[in-house]
Protein backbone atom coordinates (compact mmCIF):
# COMPACT_ATOMS: atom_id res chain seq x y z
CA UNK A 1 0.00 0.00 0.00
CA UNK A 2 2.82 2.35 0.99
CA UNK A 3 4.86 1.48 -2.62
CA UNK A 4 1.29 2.56 -4.13
CA UNK A 5 1.24 5.11 -2.65
CA UNK A 6 4.83 6.63 -3.52
CA UNK A 7 4.28 5.80 -6.76
CA UNK A 8 1.14 7.81 -6.86
CA UNK A 9 2.96 10.21 -5.36
CA UNK A 10 5.89 10.99 -7.74
CA UNK A 11 2.69 11.38 -9.94
CA UNK A 12 1.61 13.81 -7.90
CA UNK A 13 -1.96 11.86 -7.76
CA UNK A 14 -2.19 12.93 -3.74
CA UNK A 15 -5.56 12.31 -2.93
CA UNK A 16 -5.27 8.79 -4.00
CA UNK A 17 -1.68 8.54 -2.17
CA UNK A 18 -3.83 9.54 0.62
CA UNK A 19 -5.99 6.79 0.29
CA UNK A 20 -3.22 4.22 0.14
CA UNK A 21 -1.22 5.44 2.98
CA UNK A 22 -4.64 5.14 4.71
CA UNK A 23 -5.10 1.77 4.28
CA UNK A 24 -1.70 0.98 5.14
CA UNK A 25 -2.16 2.59 8.55
CA UNK A 26 -5.71 0.88 9.07
CA UNK A 27 -3.58 -2.78 8.35
CA UNK A 28 -1.06 -1.70 10.99
CA UNK A 29 -1.61 1.32 13.42
CA UNK A 30 1.27 0.94 15.11
CA UNK A 31 3.47 0.87 11.80
CA UNK A 32 5.36 4.46 12.59
CA UNK A 33 5.46 4.93 8.58
CA UNK A 34 2.06 4.12 7.40
CA UNK A 35 1.05 6.88 10.04
CA UNK A 36 3.89 9.37 8.77
CA UNK A 37 3.09 9.00 5.17
CA UNK A 38 -0.55 9.77 5.61
CA UNK A 39 0.65 12.40 7.45
CA UNK A 40 2.31 13.91 4.95
CA UNK A 41 -0.39 13.53 2.21
CA UNK A 42 -3.00 14.98 4.57
CA UNK A 43 -0.57 18.19 5.55
CA UNK A 44 -0.53 18.62 1.37
CA UNK A 45 -4.43 18.05 1.05
CA UNK A 46 -4.93 20.49 3.51
CA UNK A 47 -6.79 18.02 5.94
CA UNK A 48 -4.98 19.68 8.92
CA UNK A 49 -6.58 17.58 11.73
CA UNK A 50 -6.17 14.82 10.27
CA UNK A 51 -2.43 14.87 10.05
CA UNK A 52 -1.47 16.20 13.64
CA UNK A 53 -3.74 13.70 14.63
CA UNK A 54 -1.88 11.43 12.89
CA UNK A 55 1.49 12.99 13.87
CA UNK A 56 0.33 13.30 17.79
CA UNK A 57 0.09 9.16 17.44
CA UNK A 58 3.54 8.78 15.59
CA UNK A 59 5.19 10.90 18.93
CA UNK A 60 3.77 9.15 21.21
CA UNK A 61 5.34 5.30 19.49
CA UNK A 62 8.44 6.46 18.87
CA UNK A 63 9.62 10.44 20.07
CA UNK A 64 12.71 10.06 17.69
CA UNK A 65 10.19 10.84 14.65
CA UNK A 66 10.61 14.65 16.05
CA UNK A 67 13.12 15.36 14.27
CA UNK A 68 12.17 14.17 11.10
CA UNK A 69 9.15 16.04 11.27
CA UNK A 70 11.07 18.68 11.97
CA UNK A 71 12.71 18.45 8.78
CA UNK A 72 10.06 17.85 6.64
CA UNK A 73 8.89 20.09 4.23
CA UNK A 74 5.60 18.78 3.61
CA UNK A 75 4.75 20.20 6.79
CA UNK A 76 6.25 23.49 6.36
CA UNK A 77 2.30 24.88 6.04
CA UNK A 78 1.29 23.43 9.56
CA UNK A 79 4.40 24.03 11.67
CA UNK A 80 2.52 26.21 14.37
CA UNK A 81 0.43 23.66 15.18
CA UNK A 82 3.02 20.56 15.08
CA UNK A 83 4.80 22.87 17.67
CA UNK A 84 2.12 23.00 19.77
CA UNK A 85 1.35 19.37 19.69
CA UNK A 86 4.78 18.62 20.73
CA UNK A 87 4.50 21.24 23.39
CA UNK A 88 1.24 19.53 24.49
CA UNK A 89 2.75 16.29 24.59
CA UNK A 90 5.93 17.16 26.64
CA UNK A 91 3.60 19.17 29.37
CA UNK A 92 3.62 15.95 31.35
CA UNK A 93 6.66 14.52 30.12
CA UNK A 94 8.43 17.83 31.99
CA UNK A 95 6.66 17.77 35.44
CA UNK A 96 8.01 13.98 35.39
CA UNK A 97 11.47 15.21 34.77
CA UNK A 98 11.94 18.07 37.22
CA UNK A 99 10.51 15.74 40.05
CA UNK A 100 13.53 12.98 39.01
CA UNK A 101 15.66 15.83 38.96
CA UNK A 102 14.92 16.73 42.29
CA UNK A 103 15.19 13.41 43.68
CA UNK A 104 18.39 12.46 42.16
CA UNK A 105 19.89 15.65 43.40
CA UNK A 106 18.34 14.69 46.56
CA UNK A 107 20.22 10.92 46.88
CA UNK A 108 23.26 12.94 44.98
CA UNK A 109 23.25 15.46 48.18
CA UNK A 110 23.08 13.09 50.59
CA UNK A 111 25.85 10.85 49.02
CA UNK A 112 27.99 13.82 48.65
CA UNK A 113 27.44 14.43 52.67
CA UNK A 114 28.72 11.13 53.44
CA UNK A 115 31.91 11.60 51.28
CA UNK A 116 32.96 14.59 52.34
CA UNK A 117 32.29 13.51 56.46
CA UNK A 118 34.83 10.63 55.54
CA UNK A 119 37.59 12.94 53.61
CA UNK A 120 36.92 15.12 57.16
CA UNK A 121 37.99 11.84 59.33
CA UNK A 122 40.86 11.64 57.26
CA UNK A 123 39.70 8.02 56.10
CA UNK A 124 41.27 6.96 52.92
CA UNK A 125 38.31 4.45 51.23
CA UNK A 126 38.94 4.25 47.49
CA UNK A 127 40.28 6.33 45.03
CA UNK A 128 36.89 7.36 43.83
CA UNK A 129 35.63 9.47 46.56
CA UNK A 130 33.97 12.16 44.14
CA UNK A 131 31.00 12.97 42.86
CA UNK A 132 32.05 15.76 40.53
CA UNK A 133 31.31 14.12 37.55
CA UNK A 134 27.76 13.05 38.52
CA UNK A 135 27.35 16.40 39.78
CA UNK A 136 28.29 17.60 36.54
CA UNK A 137 26.15 15.95 34.55
CA UNK A 138 23.06 16.37 36.75
CA UNK A 139 23.90 20.44 36.26
CA UNK A 140 23.93 19.91 32.23
CA UNK A 141 20.82 17.74 32.13
CA UNK A 142 19.44 20.58 34.43
CA UNK A 143 20.41 23.79 32.10
CA UNK A 144 18.54 21.39 28.89
CA UNK A 145 15.68 20.47 30.78
CA UNK A 146 13.71 24.45 30.47
CA UNK A 147 13.70 23.76 26.54
CA UNK A 148 10.54 22.95 25.35
CA UNK A 149 12.10 20.25 22.45
CA UNK A 150 10.05 16.69 23.19
CA UNK A 151 13.08 14.96 22.30
CA UNK A 152 15.54 16.69 24.47
CA UNK A 153 13.17 16.03 27.30
CA UNK A 154 13.51 12.23 26.15
CA UNK A 155 17.02 12.30 25.92
CA UNK A 156 17.07 13.82 29.49
CA UNK A 157 14.88 11.46 30.61
CA UNK A 158 16.87 8.35 29.49
CA UNK A 159 20.20 10.80 30.50
CA UNK A 160 18.56 10.55 34.04
CA UNK A 161 18.19 6.95 34.52
CA UNK A 162 21.52 6.06 32.96
CA UNK A 163 22.69 8.83 35.92
CA UNK A 164 20.69 7.53 38.48
CA UNK A 165 22.63 3.48 38.20
CA UNK A 166 25.46 5.52 37.84
CA UNK A 167 24.85 7.01 41.82
CA UNK A 168 24.00 3.44 42.79
CA UNK A 169 26.56 2.27 41.12
CA UNK A 170 29.10 4.52 43.08
CA UNK A 171 27.15 4.06 46.20
CA UNK A 172 27.71 0.41 46.32
CA UNK A 173 30.86 0.60 45.41
CA UNK A 174 31.43 3.03 48.32
CA UNK A 175 29.88 0.83 50.84
CA UNK A 176 32.15 -2.28 49.73
CA UNK A 177 35.23 -0.28 49.80
CA UNK A 178 34.29 0.92 53.31
CA UNK A 179 33.43 -2.98 54.20
CA UNK A 180 36.54 -3.68 53.22
CA UNK A 181 38.29 -1.02 55.33
CA UNK A 182 36.49 -1.71 58.31
CA UNK A 183 37.67 -5.35 58.07
CA UNK A 184 41.48 -4.58 57.52
CA UNK A 185 40.75 -1.86 60.77
CA UNK A 186 38.80 -4.93 62.90
CA UNK A 187 42.15 -7.02 62.25
CA UNK A 188 44.77 -4.01 62.98
CA UNK A 189 42.59 -3.88 66.20
CA UNK A 190 42.95 -7.27 67.18
CA UNK A 191 46.72 -7.08 67.15
CA UNK A 192 46.81 -4.11 68.62
CA UNK A 193 44.48 -5.77 71.54
CA UNK A 194 46.74 -9.01 71.31
CA UNK A 195 50.14 -7.13 71.69
CA UNK A 196 48.26 -5.14 74.90
CA UNK A 197 47.11 -7.91 76.55
CA UNK A 198 50.99 -9.62 76.41
CA UNK A 199 52.65 -6.47 77.65
CA UNK A 200 50.32 -6.26 80.58
CA UNK A 201 50.63 -10.23 80.91
CA UNK A 202 54.36 -9.34 82.03
CA UNK A 203 53.65 -7.16 84.70
CA UNK A 204 55.79 -4.06 85.60
CA UNK A 205 58.51 -5.19 88.13
CA UNK A 206 59.98 -8.36 86.29
CA UNK A 207 60.34 -6.34 82.92
CA UNK A 208 61.74 -3.62 85.10
CA UNK A 209 64.11 -5.39 87.30
CA UNK A 210 65.43 -7.83 84.43
CA UNK A 211 65.90 -4.50 81.85
CA UNK A 212 67.63 -2.73 84.96
CA UNK A 213 69.79 -6.25 85.42
CA UNK A 214 70.68 -6.28 82.14
CA UNK A 215 71.73 -2.09 82.10
CA UNK A 216 74.55 -3.08 84.48
CA UNK A 217 76.57 -4.57 82.42
CA UNK A 218 77.48 -0.89 80.82
CA UNK A 219 76.25 0.92 83.51
CA UNK A 220 78.84 -0.06 86.10
CA UNK A 221 81.69 -0.55 84.31
CA UNK A 222 81.45 2.70 81.97
CA UNK A 223 80.31 4.88 84.79
CA UNK A 224 84.13 4.17 86.35
CA UNK A 225 85.94 5.93 83.10
CA UNK A 226 83.19 8.75 82.80
CA UNK A 227 85.02 12.03 83.79
CA UNK A 228 82.61 14.81 85.57
CA UNK A 229 83.99 17.79 85.75
CA UNK A 230 84.31 19.10 89.71
CA UNK A 231 82.30 22.11 89.43
CA UNK A 232 79.58 20.53 87.70
CA UNK A 233 78.89 17.52 90.11
CA UNK A 234 81.32 17.14 93.30
CA UNK A 235 79.58 19.25 95.62
CA UNK A 236 76.34 17.34 95.29
CA UNK A 237 77.26 14.35 95.15
CA UNK A 238 79.40 14.50 98.38
CA UNK A 239 76.55 16.11 100.09
CA UNK A 240 74.02 13.17 98.94
CA UNK A 241 75.73 9.81 99.02
CA UNK A 242 78.79 11.13 100.48
CA UNK A 243 82.53 10.50 99.56
CA UNK A 244 83.29 7.90 102.04
CA UNK A 245 80.79 5.96 100.04
CA UNK A 246 83.49 5.87 97.25
CA UNK A 247 81.00 5.56 94.29
CA UNK A 248 82.26 7.07 91.19
CA UNK A 249 79.92 10.19 89.83
CA UNK A 250 80.33 8.55 86.51
CA UNK A 251 78.54 5.48 87.72
CA UNK A 252 76.08 7.41 89.96
CA UNK A 253 75.18 9.63 86.68
CA UNK A 254 74.88 6.03 84.49
CA UNK A 255 72.52 4.27 86.62
CA UNK A 256 70.36 7.42 87.10
CA UNK A 257 69.96 6.80 83.32
CA UNK A 258 69.69 3.15 83.51
CA UNK A 259 66.73 3.29 85.99
CA UNK A 260 64.99 6.16 83.74
CA UNK A 261 65.87 4.28 80.24
CA UNK A 262 64.40 0.90 82.02
CA UNK A 263 61.29 2.75 83.41
CA UNK A 264 60.63 4.23 80.11
CA UNK A 265 61.44 1.20 78.23
CA UNK A 266 58.36 -0.62 80.27
CA UNK A 267 55.82 1.83 79.85
CA UNK A 268 56.13 3.33 76.42
CA UNK A 269 54.73 0.54 74.83
CA UNK A 270 51.75 0.14 76.68
CA UNK A 271 51.44 3.49 76.33
CA UNK A 272 52.03 3.26 72.73
CA UNK A 273 49.48 0.15 72.04
CA UNK A 274 47.04 1.80 74.18
CA UNK A 275 46.53 5.00 71.97
CA UNK A 276 47.02 2.97 68.59
CA UNK A 277 43.81 0.50 70.32
CA UNK A 278 42.21 3.32 71.33
CA UNK A 279 42.69 5.02 67.54
CA UNK A 280 41.73 1.72 65.60
CA UNK A 281 38.37 1.26 68.14
CA UNK A 282 37.73 5.50 67.13
CA UNK A 283 38.32 4.21 63.32
CA UNK A 284 36.35 1.41 63.75
CA UNK A 285 33.20 3.30 65.00
CA UNK A 286 33.58 6.13 62.12
CA UNK A 287 33.81 3.34 59.80
CA UNK A 288 30.34 1.69 61.15
CA UNK A 289 28.93 5.27 61.43
CA UNK A 290 29.37 5.57 57.68
CA UNK A 291 28.38 2.19 56.44
CA UNK A 292 25.24 2.74 58.19
CA UNK A 293 24.84 5.93 56.26
CA UNK A 294 25.43 4.47 53.14
CA UNK A 295 23.20 1.48 53.46
CA UNK A 296 20.70 4.03 54.98
CA UNK A 297 20.37 5.78 51.50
Amino acid sequence: MLYKALVLRNLDRIDEAEKFSKHAADLSPDFTEALYQNAQYCALLKKTDTALTSLKAITRIDILHCLKIANERDFDGIKPQIAKILKEISAPVHEGIKNKLKKFDEKLNRLNAIINNIHKQDLIISDNQDTKQLQGDKQELANIINSDSALNLFVIDKCLARLDKNLLHDKSQLLSDCKEVRKKVEYEKRGAAKALKKIKGQGFLYPFFLKLFLSQIYAVPAGIFVKVPPDLLISEYTILIGASMGIPPGVLILEAIAVVSCVLMVFVPRIKWKNIYARLQHKEHKLDDTIKAIERE
